[in-house]
C-alpha cells in the first residue's frame, strides 16, 4: 500500500457558510459496497443555501492520528461513483454522492475513518464555504442481528424463577445484502444491561 498523505486539519476560522454531509446508518458501513451521501451548504443559522453557482467538491477519506487535529488521508481507499459527480449545481443546494471505502477499519489497527468534504482547490469555486466531516465510520465486513421475531416479557426478574429463568434470542451474522454467514465462526459475549 503506498504512503498515503499526512495532513492537519484546518480549523474553522469564522462563522458562515458551511458544508453539511449526511449519510444513513453513519455508524457503520460494509467495505466494498456502495452508500449514499448527502452535501448541503448552509448558512450560519444552519439553513440551507441554494444560490450561486456550481460548487465543486474535494470528498476525502481520512483517520485521525495520534491527537485530533492530525489526519492521515487514504486517497487509494475512497470510490466515488462516476455517475455522481463532486459538484452541487447552481441553484440546486445539494450533491448526491455514491461512494464506497474499499477496505475495513479492523484491516487499519480498527481506525475509524471519516470523510471530509471541502470546496475543490482546482477549480475557480467558492472557498470561502467552510469544509466539515462525517461523524466515525466502522468499516465491516459482516453485522450480527437479532432475529426480528423476538418476544420479551415486559418485565423480567433475574431473581425469580432460579436456574430456569432466561432470556432466549436468535442471532445471525449477515453480510451487506443481508444474508446469512456460514463460514465464519465468531465468539460472543453476552451481558445483561440493567436499564
Amino acid at each position: 500500500m503506498d504512503e498515503p498523505a499526512t495532513g492537519r486539519e484546518p480549523k474553522r476560522a469564522r462563522l458562515g457558510d458551511r458544508f453539511q454531509i449526511t449519510c444513513p446508518d453513519e455508524k457503520y458501513q460494509f467495505v466494498n459496497t456502495w452508500f449514499p451521501l448527502t452535501v448541503y451548504v448552509v448558512n450560519e443559522a444552519g439553513q440551507l443555501k441554494s444560490g450561486g453557482g456550481d460548487k465543486h467538491l474535494d470528498l476525502r477519506l481520512a483517520v485521525e492520528c495520534e491527537g485530533e487535529e492530525n489526519v492521515q488521508y487514504l486517497p487509494k481507499l475512497l470510490e466515488i461513483d462516476p455517475k455522481t459527480p463532486l459538484l452541487i449545481p447552481a441553484g440546486n443546494g445539494r450533491a448526491n454522492i455514491r461512494v464506497k471505502i474499499l477496505e475495513c477499519s479492523m484491516n487499519d489497527v480498527s481506525r475509524n475513518f471519516f470523510l471530509e468534504v471541502c470546496s475543490a482547490k482546482s477549480v475557480k469555486n467558492d472557498t470561502d464555504i467552510s469544509q466539515t466531516r462525517t461523524a466515525n465510520i466502522v468499516v465491516i465486513n459482516h453485522q450480527l442481528k437479532l432475529s426480528k421475531n423476538l418476544t420479551w416479557e415486559d418485565e423480567w426478574y433475574k431473581d425469580e424463577g432460579g436456574r430456569e429463568k432466561c432470556i432466549s434470542f436468535s442471532v445471525e451474522l449477515c453480510n451487506s445484502k443481508n444474508e446469512r454467514v456460514l463460514d465464519r465462526k465468531i465468539p460472543l459475549k453476552i451481558t445483561l444491561v440493567y436499564a
